[in-house]
């Protein structure tokens, strides 16, 4: 589970819409939040993945056992991933619920795909299996990234940039880094050519009350 209320490590602070440290009283970047808790989601649901489709190469699940445990671990994955980005569960409201669902619903189909190809013999029982099952796990962070960028957009921020993280970037992303425009008009994280292995981030400001830009603490 995810370092969040109840768990005593951050509270959430819904005034601010920010994560607080218990230990230090000071607030949390979403930015730690990201590479303490997201990062360890996805590689904790990456290696559960990994020993379900091994089950399977080795004869101990059938196909659609498989199916049904990796079913499992991607609905987790995905509102464990909203939930983080929100402040919890008690956060979460219907777009952000309607999202999760749709994207869930988005990878069962590719699973449903998967499936098929492992029953017909186009997906070999090899290395490739355990390569391409990794991938789902990594699409946890554009849940996280989409479900924060709502959440950014209902507080009253009104511009984003994307900004590079820490990974080989594809061209898509690095084209559309470092610009500036409204909320939703970039192209989502795990929209280019590096697809669910983008490591890249928004951040966002607002004008306030002087008409000068405030920027949010990512």
């Amino acid at each position: 589970m995810l370092p969040l209320p109840p768990d005593p490590t951050y509270t959430w602070e819904p005034a601010a819409g920010r994560y607080r440290s218990v230990a230090t009283g000071r607030w949390v970047t979403f930015q730690s939040v990201r590479e303490e808790a997201i990062e360890r989601v996805v590689s904790a649901s990456e290696a559960r993945m990994v020993a379900i489709t091994n089950q399977r190469v080795s004869g101990a699940l059938t196909t659609e056992q498989w199916r049904e445990a990796m079913r499992q671990e991607i609905k987790t994955l995905h509102v464990e991933s909203a939930m983080a980005a929100s402040g919890g569960r008690a956060q979460m409201n219907a777009a952000d619920w309607g999202a999760v669902g749709a994207k869930v619903k988005a990878q069962y189909r590719y699973l449903d795909n998967f499936a098929g190809q492992i029953d017909s013999g186009a997906q070999k029982l090899d290395g490739t299996i355990v390569s391409r099952t990794r991938l789902y796990a990594h699409a946890g962070r554009a849940t996280w990234e989409e479900t924060r960028r709502r959440v950014r957009n209902e507080q009253g921020w009104q511009e984003e940039k994307r900004i590079l993280g820490y990974a080989e970037h594809c061209e898509g992303c690095l084209e559309w880094a470092g610009k500036w425009a409204a909320i939703g008009a970039l192209p989502p994280i795990g929209s280019q050519q590096c697809k669910v292995r983008c490591h890249c981030y928004y951040i966002y400001r607002r004008r306030n009350r002087r008409g000068a830009w405030e920027y949010s603490r990512e």
